[in-house]
């Protein structure tokens, strides 16, 4: 069963999450995602430290990604 939470969470973030589908940019959707974060309680602090340390992140791991498919691919 799905916490009462999480479905909150994911109504709140569903307008940014659409648009970054759309737009293929994550970060267009960046400052509609942090004003989802405060508006469902989350501390405008935490949130502006964290949503673009998630976004450096995802960048570093899809970069890192596709190199070792490069290499595993390389190597078969």
């Amino acid at each position: 069963k799905i916490s009462p939470c999480i479905r909150r969470l994911t109504r709140a973030l569903s307008e940014p999450a659409l648009l970054a589908f759309t737009t293929s940019s994550s970060e267009a959707a960046f400052p509609g995602t942090l004003e989802k974060l405060e508006q469902f309680g989350v501390s405008p602090k935490i949130a502006s430290f964290v949503l673009p340390i998630g976004y450096s992140f995802n960048l570093v791991g899809s970069m890192a990604y596709c190199s070792f498919a490069t290499v595993f691919i390389a190597q078969a």
